[in-house]
């Protein structure tokens, strides 16, 4: 399934109708159809966050769903309409940033998306600026693998073309006539996690690694799930390997998971950054 994330309705308008979801009822204003439901968030980082958690309880548990944040952004200079995909987002009140793992993806420029807590005038970065990404990322990761976990933003704005008079209409105006863009976006990562599909038969041996890993010292249940995520993460990038990966002993669970994190990131160039 595909999973849309978006901070306001007239962004989700188009995607709704291209999609032909229906409404349902929640704590959330969301959609949902075969194969795609999108939750509307509302503007800021948290309520991305809780947002997106809202939609993953709302829609179960999937090994290798396809989750998308999607909305306008600023751009100090990129013209209005621009769809870009996000190499890297960072929140900009805390410096701490992700980097979303690329793999053969949309044909889409990549850009730095800078999540702001309020309305960007001054552009002083060749960055995209928007309200939700990260809030969304740091929620959503907890629930796919970080191939499908991604941000898109068109360009509304720039430093000479403000938002200051748009209208709803406006912005609706603008989604739609990029919602193709956006849906081949989408339809590609469905694409990657249809390919990742033959690692669900992985489930079972990642279980067991579990386990294994249970025997030598105790996992508390968070610890656990934290486990099983990594080990997931190691057979996505290691499709062959039948045993944990290696140098993942250590004298105390934290360890372990420190040491198994250590070295999925030296496989794959996504982290979370904090500054020094």
């Amino acid at each position: 399934m595909i999973r849309f994330v978006v901070a306001v309705a007239p962004e989700a308008d188009a995607l709704v109708r291209r999609y032909r979801m229906e409404p349902c009822e929640g704590a959330f204003r969301w959609f949902r159809a075969d194969g795609a439901s999108l939750v509307i968030s509302g503007i800021g980082k948290l309520a991305a966050a809780a947002a997106t958690s809202y939609l993953h309880a709302a829609t179960g548990e999937e090994p290798f769903g396809v989750w998308l944040n999607f909305g306008t952004a600023g751009h100090r200079d990129r013209p209005r309409g621009d769809v870009l995909l996000a190499h890297t987002v960072t929140d900009a009140a805390s410096g701490e940033r992700f980097h979303p793992t690329r793999l053969d993806g949309p044909d889409l420029e990549a850009v730095e998306v800078r999540t702001v807590d309020r309305p960007e005038v001054d552009f002083d970065s060749n960055a995209a600026y928007d309200m939700e990404a990260y809030g969304f990322l740091d929620a959503a990761l907890r629930f796919s693998t970080s191939e499908l976990v991604q941000s898109i933003k068109v360009v509304s704005d720039n430093r000479e073309t403000t938002t200051a008079a748009w209208t709803a209409a406006a912005v609706r105006d603008l989604v739609e006539s990029r919602v193709d863009a956006v849906a081949r976006a989408a339809e590609r990562f469905r694409e990657i996690a249809g390919d990742l599909e033959p690692l669900r038969r992985e489930q079972a041996d990642s279980l067991a690694l579990v386990e294994a890993y249970g025997r030598r010292m105790h996992f508390t249940t968070s610890e656990a799930r934290r486990l099983r995520r990594l080990l997931q993460r190691w057979a996505a990038l290691e499709p062959d390997a039948r045993r944990g990966p290696e140098n993942a002993e250590g004298a105390s669970a934290t360890e372990v998971l420190e040491r198994l994190e250590r070295r999925l990131d030296a496989l794959a160039p996504y982290k979370l950054e904090r500054p020094l």
